[in-house]
């Protein structure tokens, strides 16, 4: 019993010894920092002329630099706006895109429904790939379009995955018949093409996209030259780009864009219709 008490004591005193020794340590560590920090502040001083004159020129630079922003606020409104947009998406857990990045998204593009709405809707798709073709046979997006049509418009963007054997020209014959017809014709071109393949037995053969340009009263000379002389492959490269620079890395991708604050999801892959209602209607509200 009394080793048993001995041992007691003796682990009591290491207890102590080390928590003496962390606390010597700690004290000795701000010291050395107080002191470090003196020193440096001393040899500032000494630039000068001591410290009342220090104090006295950090006055003078902070009213210089308040006055600067003023000039800001009021020669680049849009400037102090976008900052405080940063900051604002940054509170809320949103990505954020600036002003030339959300221009050149929508740059010589076919934007659906409301031009003015809220929100945005841009599907980044590939025309060949399994799970883009299940995604947009879903309909979610075009739900969601239906539920918010006051306050949400769409946007698709090609994304030809290089692994897919026709994904590139099939992307570029959607320009053809963009750029041949009317706007609202691209979009039904797209759709009959993700409805006319199934990935797991039925994939779409080539023939029928001057079949499908016809259906839709589209010369079909006119389209075929367009087609074989690839005419629009820059606006694929354009939105590959465009692709890049939003850090996407699978297809499909949405993006739910806030037209007002510049806010954004990014939603990779197929998502459920639900989710993509709450977002929509927490970027609307």
């Amino acid at each position: 019993m009394k080793n048993n008490t001995n041992n007691l004591y003796i682990t009591v005193l290491i207890i102590l010894c080390t928590s003496l020794i962390i606390l010597t340590n700690n004290i000795s560590s701000r010291n050395s920092t107080e002191l470090i920090y003196n020193k440096i502040m001393d040899t500032e001083y000494s630039k000068i002329w001591w410290k009342d004159n220090y104090d006295l020129l950090k006055e003078l630079q902070k009213k210089e630099i308040l006055a600067y922003l003023d000039t800001i606020k009021k020669e680049k409104p849009l400037l102090i706006q976008e900052v405080q947009n940063k900051i604002n998406a940054k509170k809320n857990n949103y990505e954020f895109l600036d002003t030339l990045s959300i221009n050149e998204l929508k740059k010589d593009t076919y934007i659906k429904w409301n031009t003015w709405a809220i929100v945005s809707i841009i599907e980044f798709s590939d025309l060949e790939c399994e799970y883009c073709i299940d995604y947009h046979k879903s309909n979610y997006l075009n739900d969601i379009l239906s539920l918010y049509p006051e306050n949400t418009n769409y946007i698709f963007k090609n994304f030809p995955l290089p692994t897919h054997q026709n994904s590139r020209i099939i992307a570029e014959s959607t320009n053809c018949i963009k750029n041949l017809s009317n706007w609202d014709m691209y979009l039904e071109y797209i759709d009959k093409i993700f409805n006319s393949t199934n990935w797991w037995w039925k994939w779409l053969e080539l023939s029928q996209l001057s079949k499908f340009a016809e259906e839709l009263q589209i010369n079909k000379i006119d389209f075929e030259k367009c087609l074989n002389e690839w005419t629009y492959s820059q606006n694929i490269e354009k939105e590959f780009n465009q692709w890049l620079n939003l850090w996407i890395n699978s297809v499909p991708s949405t993006i739910i864009l806030n037209n007002k604050t510049w806010e954004y999801v990014l939603l990779k892959e197929k998502v459920e219709k639900e989710q993509l209602e709450n977002i929509v209607w927490n970027l609307i509200n």
